[in-house]
C-alpha cells in the first residue's frame, strides 16, 4: 500500500518544514496521549504511564547497529487498528481510532530522515503487532510494506512477547526508526545534524522543550547511547523533568505580570549554574503553550532587552504564557502563531510589560550598572597605575611556595 504522488510530495514538503529534533516531540507526545487515553478508558487515573526514549536493544542484538525507539505502555493498538493508524501515513482519508489525534507533526517529522522504515510495534490486551511504513523505491512513494505471514504477505502480522519490552505489560507501543540505510545509528545526533552534546542530546532536548510532563508519567532518555552497555556510569535511561524544574534549581527570584492575553513568569537565574549538557540553564525568552516551549530566544539575541532588562539579560528568564484560545500551534507544531496575523504581538508584550515593570527587576537593573560602574573604575584605575611605572624603579619578585608576601595576582601590576 503506498501513497499516491501527490500525497508522498506534500509529506516531503512538510517534512522540509520541520526542525531536525522535532521528531522527538512528536514521539514523545504520542506516547503520552496514549497514556492519557489509556487512564480514560481504563478508568484508572492513577496509572502510571512509563516512557522509555532508548535503542531497541532487540534489533540491536540482531545486528550490531543502533536504531532509537520510544516506548510507551499506553493503551496499545491491535493489528487493525495500528494499520488504519500508520495507513493515514500514507493516505489522506480519515480514520476513526483511538489514535487519529495523535498529530500530522508525527507522520512528517520523521519519515524522510527513514526511508529504510519506522517500525510499530504494538501491544493491546496482551496480543502484539507490527506495522512497517516505508518508502518503496520503484513506486517513488511512502507506504505499508507487505510481511510474509505463513504462505501469505500480510500488512500487519503477529509478534512474540519475546521482542516486547519490558515496561509493556498487556498494553505499550514501541515505534523504532531505521534511517535512510542499514548502518545508521539513529539515535546520533550527527544522523540528524542537529548540533548538540552527543552524550545526551535527547535528553537536553526534552528538558528544553517541556515544561512539565504530566503528574505520574516518568519520561527516561538514553545517556552514552554510543558506550559500552556494560558502563552503566555512563550508558543509562536518566530521567527528564522539564525546563520548569530545571529553573526551580537555579531561580532567586521570580513572579508572574499579567498582561491583556498572556502571562509573563520572570525569573532572576543565579550567576552560577551548571547543567552538564542535560538541562537548559541560559537567561532566555520563551513563548509557553499547553506545556511546551517555543520561540526560545538567548545570547545577543535575548528578547528580555526589549522588554526593559538593558543589562544582566544573561540571567534572565521570561516566559510568555500564550493560554488565550487564540494562540495555536502551526501544522508542524514547530511555532505558535496568533490567529489571522502573520507574527506574535511581541511589541504589544513588550510595552505593556515595561509599565509593569516589577520592582525586584528595577532593583537587579540597578545592581547591574553599579556592578558596572564599579568594574569600570577598577580598570581605570589599574590602567593608569601601568602608565606611572616607567617612573619608578620596581622590585622583581616570583611565585615561591616559601616567599615572604602574600599577594593577590589580580591585583599585580605588569611592566
Amino acid at each position: 500500500k503506498v501513497a499516491d504522488e501527490g500525497y508522498t510530495n506534500m509529506l516531503e514538503r512538510f517534512a522540509r518544514e520541520c526542525p531536525n529534533s522535532q521528531f522527538i516531540r512528536e514521539f514523545t507526545k504520542n506516547c503520552i496521549q496514549a497514556i492519557l487515553r489509556y487512564r480514560e478508558v481504563t478508568k484508572n487515573p492513577s496509572y502510571k504511564g512509563i516512557i522509555n526514549i532508548d535503542i531497541n536493544w532487540e534489533f540491536y542484538e540482531m545486528t550490531d547497529i543502533k536504531k532509537i525507539s520510544f516506548v510507551d505502555n499506553g493503551i496499545g493498538m491491535s493489528g487493525e487498528e495500528m494499520l488504519n493508524y500508520v495507513k493515514d501515513l500514507a493516505s489522506s482519508s480519515s480514520v476513526s481510532t483511538d489514535f487519529e489525534n495523535y498529530g500530522f507533526g508525527a507522520k512528517v517529522s520523521a519519515v524522510t530522515k527513514n526511508k529504510m522504515g519506522i517500525v510499530y510495534d504494538s501491544w493491546k490486551d496482551g496480543q502484539g503487532h507490527r506495522v512497517i511504513f516505508k518508502y518503496n523505491d520503484s513506486e517513488k512513494a511512502y507506504g505499508i510494506e507487505q510481511q510474509e505471514h505463513g504462505d501469505d504477505f500480510v500488512y500487519f502480522v503477529p509478534i512474540s512477547n519475546e521482542f516486547k519490552p519490558k515496561i509493556i505489560k498487556d498494553n505499550g507501543t514501541r515505534v523504532t526508526l531505521l534511517g535512510n540505510k542499514d548502518s545508521d545509528d539513529t539515535y546520533s545526533n550527527d544522523y540528524h545534524n542537529v548540533k548538540a552534546t552527543t552524550e545526551s542530546w535527547v535528553l537536553h532536548y526534552l528538558n528544553k522543550r517541556f515544561t512539565s510532563f504530566p503528574e505520574n508519567i516518568d519520561v527516561s532518555a538514553r545517556i552514552g547511547h554510543y558506550r559500552d552497555l556494560s558502563d552503566t556510569r555512563h550508558n543509562y535511561l536518566a530521567n527528564a523533568e522539564g525546563l520548569d524544574e530545571t529553573l526551580k534549581k537555579h531561580v532567586l527570584k521570580t513572579g508572574i505580570v499579567k498582561l491583556k492575553d498572556v502571562n509573563i513568569t520572570w525569573s532572576i537565574l543565579k550567576e552560577k549554574r551548571e547543567s552538564h549538557g542535560r538541562e537548559f540553564v541560559a537567561g532566555h525568552t520563551a513563548v509557553i503553550h499547553e506545556g511546551e516551549v517555543f520561540d526560545v530566544s538567548v545570547g545577543v539575541g535575548h528578547k528580555a532587552r526589549d522588554f526593559g532588562i538593558i543589562i544582566g539579560y544573561k540571567n534572565i528568564v521570561f516566559h510568555i504564557d500564550a493560554y488565550s484560545k487564540k494562540y495555536v500551534q502551526n501544522s508542524t507544531r514547530d511555532r505558535v502563531i496568533l490567529q489571522g496575523e502573520e507574527q506574535l504581538p511581541w511589541d504589544d508584550w513588550q510595552n505593556e510589560f515595561k509599565s509593569k515593570m516589577p520592582k525586584e527587576l528595577n532593583d537587579y537593573i540597578s545592581e547591574q550598572l553599579s556592578k558596572l560602574q564599579n568594574e569600570d573604575n577598577t580598570k581605570k584605575i589599574r590602567d593608569k597605575l601601568k602608565d606611572l611605572t616607567k617612573y619608578f624603579t620596581i622590585s622583581k619578585y616570583k611565585k615561591s611556595p616559601k616567599g615572604k608576601f602574600l599577594v593577590n595576582e589580580e591585583d599585580l601590576i605588569e611592566t
